[in-house]
């Protein structure tokens, strides 16, 4: 998650309950791998929908360039 999001972003990704953080994985990658697709926004920000309910996650296109995340 980090990978994709950003590493500075532990407090955000993770709760510190490993139960908690490893339900919250498994959701997210139930969620993604049933639906995904990335966008652009304005400013250099993507964003992420996902899953049948089309979350959506923003990031900055710098960030997810540095972490080779397809777009």
């Amino acid at each position: 998650m980090l990978t994709i999001f950003d590493p500075n972003a532990k407090d955000v990704v993770f709760s510190g309950d490993p139960v908690q953080d490893k339900n919250g994985m498994e959701h997210f990658a139930a969620n993604y791998e049933e639906m995904h697709r990335w966008g652009r926004l304005e400013k250099g920000m993507l964003v992420l929908n996902f899953g049948a309910d089309n979350l959506s996650v923003s990031l900055s296109a710098e960030a997810a360039g540095t972490r080779k995340v397809a777009v």
